[in-house]
């Protein structure tokens, strides 16, 4: 059963409850009663049944409020806006095989981001494995998630395991209406006896029961997460140290055997797919292999585009060229190209890079919905015209209040510590004005 078909059994329930109180005060037990295969009890006060109904209607309201994949977006305790809220689509669309349920229940796009909510149950330790999403066709990187590569609850545990949660991924633009999202999933069961890395003194004794198909996990009892050994059959200590890494470059550095290189190619092959790893690798064996598929109905997107102003600030010890900026309900998002045009070495940008700040006109500080900050710079590229540069990346939390420019600020260190204004950019939002009616 879907969560949206238990939630009109329930809302049903309800209904016939708080309907017949009045005309037949036997109703709701006669529902619960036969709900259960269960003869009626002909005695019951009205005062549970006043109980009963209050408390269907407080399962109705929990279940109709949808909250899951807003609790997993807001988990860091900032509270969505009315506006958040009505970008969240019901999406319930369900696999179930193999005594597995998964459900993509809710979704949430954005200019830069598309977060899902999953369900998921299981009747046995079952690890879930994401192995790509794609956009119309078009891949969307993962960025984030709590519920996904990882087990259906205790591993340890007996018996049948629900969690819940979301995973949240990377887009290239906005997503369009009616936009075909699919979601492949892998499910890997152990082939073996499950052990703890921790109950083994020493890497020899956790290698041995490896090598007789045990799965072992990292960490104490209470945490779980696969690990792998990627050679145990290897007697080259030094190989296998250097295959495990999962870094098989470093391996290049040697000589090696005819066998080795199409071992190293084959290794190769799965790094980007942690699953294939875990079954070559690691005692476990593939239970499904499937897609999820949904269509986002409408597009969800009212962002505002912000647009660099020349006028305003160009920086004297680098260039800069923008690529991507914009405001939406979900956050801010800045992607941009620094050019050692100025005084800087590659070094001192790259510091710069790792630490930019944020401000509003009156150049205080933007005041962000909750504190935390996705970023990404570093790495040096030639662009079309031979031109060195290094990027940077800025995913932020959604703003209290849209201001009428934006300053990007490198922050000094040391003695120079604070934001360094000669070398601001200036970014003016421009487009749609909704949104500002909202954040105001």
């Amino acid at each position: 059963m879907t969560l949206h078909e238990e939630q009109e059994r329930v809302q049903r329930a309800v209904e016939h409850s708080l309907a017949g109180m009045k005309s037949d005060p036997w109703l709701t037990q006669r529902v619960l009663a036969r709900a259960k295969g269960e003869e009626p009890v002909k005695k019951v006060s009205a005062a549970l049944i006043l109980v009963i109904a209050l408390m269907l209607v407080t399962m109705a309201v929990g279940l109709a409020a949808g909250t899951g994949l807003l609790d997993y977006l807001f988990r860091g305790g900032a509270k969505p806006s009315a506006r958040q809220r009505d970008l969240l689509q019901s999406v319930n669309a369900e696999h179930s095989a193999k005594g597995v349920s998964i459900a993509v229940t809710e979704a949430l796009a954005s200019s830069g981001r598309l977060s899902m909510g999953f369900s998921i149950t299981a009747d046995q330790p079952v690890w879930v494995h994401l192995l790509d999403v794609a956009v119309n066709e078009e891949d969307a990187p993962p960025q984030d998630t709590n519920v996904l590569n990882q087990f259906v609850g205790d591993p340890m545990s007996e018996g049948s395991r629900t969690v819940s949660g979301g995973l949240t991924c990377v887009l290239s633009q906005p997503i369009p209406a009616d936009a075909h999202v699919k979601v492949r999933l892998a499910l890997l069961v152990p082939a073996g006896e499950i052990v703890h890395k921790s109950d083994f003194s020493t890497e020899e004794e956790l290698h041995k029961v490896i090598g007789q198909g045990k799965v072992f996990l990292t960490g104490d009892h209470g945490e779980f997460q696969v690990e792998y050994d990627r050679i145990a059959a290897r007697n080259d200590p030094e190989q296998n140290a250097i295959y495990a890494q999962l870094e098989p470059y470093y391996a290049m550095e040697r000589a090696l055997t005819a066998e080795e290189t199409r071992e190293m190619k084959h290794l190769e092959s799965m790094m980007y797919n942690m699953a294939d790893l875990y079954v070559h690798y690691g005692n476990m064996r593939l239970l499904d292999d499937f897609t999820i598929d949904f269509v986002l109905n409408g597009d969800m997107e009212n962002a505002i585009p912000l647009n660099r102003a020349e006028s305003d600030g160009t920086p004297v010890h680098y260039g800069v060229r923008v690529e991507q900026a914009f405001i939406d309900a979900m956050g801010f998002t800045l992607w941009a190209r620094l050019y050692p045009t100025g005084s800087w070495t590659e070094e001192r940008i790259e510091q710069a890079a790792s630490a930019f700040a944020f401000y509003d006109e009156e150049r205080r500080p933007l005041r962000f919905q909750d504190m935390w900050v996705e970023k990404d710079s570093g790495g040096w590229q030639t662009d079309e015209s031979g031109n060195r540069y290094t990027e940077i990346c800025y995913r932020m939390p959604a703003l209290e209040s849209l201001p009428a420019l934006v300053y990007a600020v490198p922050e000094g260190t040391g003695a120079n510590a604070g934001p360094l204004w000669e070398d601001a950019f200036v970014l003016v939002p421009g487009g749609t004005v909704a949104l500002r009616e909202e954040a105001q």
